[in-house]
């Protein structure tokens, strides 16, 4: 019981110190659909007929990569965030594997932050490189000052690891 505690703590310390950059939300859904495999403890909500998952992705917490700077952030939890961002640079998150037994559409939450504004990525599979979704980063006024980015995305039955493409520069 202790122990349980004890790990149960480490993990409410762990999630409070990351930096929240990605998270895939499951829609409202029957429970029979779109279940979400994870490497991090989900977070489940229950409703009358249906299920909530949650799917944290840290940016800074990539397999592989390709010109970009990890630095420390001064965004609520602290932590690390990505920057120095060029186009092209992209990183990839195979450690983070979603699995769908189901197309499904979901609602995606992108933690960014830009001086200027402007910038802009793309999140696809790491296999195929089919896009999923093309994001443009707002004015925030500083690269340290965060907002969240919604949008929507629907991805086909399948295993899936997901990438990010910056197409400009300017962006954390």
């Amino acid at each position: 019981s202790s122990d349980l505690l004890k790990r149960g703590l480490n993990w409410q310390m762990y999630l409070r110190k990351m930096t929240l950059v990605m998270s895939l939300v499951a829609p409202m859904m029957g429970a029979a659909g779109g279940a979400v495999a994870q490497t991090i403890a989900p977070t489940v909500t229950t409703t009358s007929s249906s299920v909530a998952r949650t799917l944290m992705i840290q940016a800074e917490d990539f397999t592989a990569m390709n010109g970009v700077k990890v630095e420390r952030t001064t965004d609520e939890g602290g932590g690390s965030n990505i920057g120095a961002l060029d186009a092209g640079d992209w990183l990839a998150y195979a450690n983070a594997e979603i699995n769908i037994p189901t197309a499904t559409t979901y609602k995606v939450i992108y933690r960014v932050s830009s001086l200027y504004g402007g910038g802009s990525f793309y999140v696809h599979e790491l296999g195929s490189g089919a896009e999923y979704d093309r994001v443009v980063v707002p004015r925030t006024g500083n690269f340290q000052k965060w907002v969240d980015v919604e949008s929507t995305i629907t991805l086909p039955a399948g295993r899936h690891t997901l990438g990010i493409t910056a197409l400009t520069k300017g962006f954390n």
